[in-house]
């Protein structure tokens, strides 16, 4: 057991008159083995009290960091809410025939708001559900950046409001299969996405944001995307949509 100077707060071998730092004479009173077992317990519970405030206040900034990330992530009040746009289907629908078909060469232009009736009507039926599902997606173009709204829901019931943002490529199907002989070409996927932002909720992702592109992807890697750019030779962006060229079909397919 050590005995501290009054005087420098130096800590001394019990048995000492004098303080071997400062010199000064110690006080013998507070050597007494009873006083010394009280302060030392007194010690023990101030450190034990200062610890435990230490571990609440911690605990409680943890919380308040959580809370307001499930409050940023999961509160959607005053977040874009999905309103459908008024798109004529009959002449969308002749559109996606007249790509899918190549029955002649041309140019088919695809607002943003035919593109999220397309999706919503020709590819969003195809997702197959699970831990996440997706209620809608709208799209909206400026200049060649494509903002992609998708109202998640987690696990069937938390609404999510995902926002990506981009820029949409296109790969024409000669270019994606290398034809070597005695080998099979991979699925056709003609589009790809490359993200350059991501906010979920009202909380933006700054890094590995492409762990979280699974509602683009899943909308534009399928059966259907493939079949309607199988004939395409380009595809340009603007704020007006999308305009894809399409040649005729080989006659060894007709």
């Amino acid at each position: 057991m050590m005995v501290k100077c009054q005087d420098c707060g130096f800590e001394n071998q019990m048995g000492s008159i004098f303080c071997r730092k400062c010199g000064a004479k110690l006080n013998l009173d507070a050597m007494d083995p009873k006083l010394l077992k009280q302060n030392a317990k007194k010690e023990t519970l101030i450190k034990n009290t200062k610890k435990r405030i230490k571990q609440l206040v911690i605990n409680i900034v943890v919380l308040g960091i959580v809370v307001t990330i499930l409050g940023l992530l999961f509160y959607n009040g005053g977040l874009r809410t999905y309103e459908e746009p008024a798109v004529s289907t009959g002449i969308l629908n002749t559109r996606i025939k007249t790509m899918q078909s190549g029955e002649r060469a041309t140019t088919c232009s695809f607002s943003p708001n035919e593109l999220t009736i397309l999706i919503k009507e020709n590819i969003m039926p195809l997702l197959v559900p699970g831990n996440v599902s997706m209620d809608a997606m709208e799209v909206t173009i400026d200049g060649e950046t494509v903002t992609a709204y998708a109202w998640i829901k987690l696990f069937g019931k938390v609404p999510v409001l995902y926002t990506i943002v981009g820029k949409l490529n296109f790969k024409k199907l000669e270019e994606f299969h290398p034809h070597f002989a005695g080998e099979e070409p991979p699925p056709y996927k003609p589009l790809s996405f490359d993200i350059d932002k991501l906010v979920i909720g009202r909380l933006p992702f700054f890094f590995r944001a492409d762990l979280f592109t699974g509602p683009v992807e899943s909308i534009i890697d399928n059966d259907f995307v493939s079949d309607l750019f199988q004939y395409a030779d380009s595809m340009s962006v603007s704020s007006e949509g999308i305009q894809v060229k399409i040649h005729k079909k080989p006659a060894a397919e007709e």
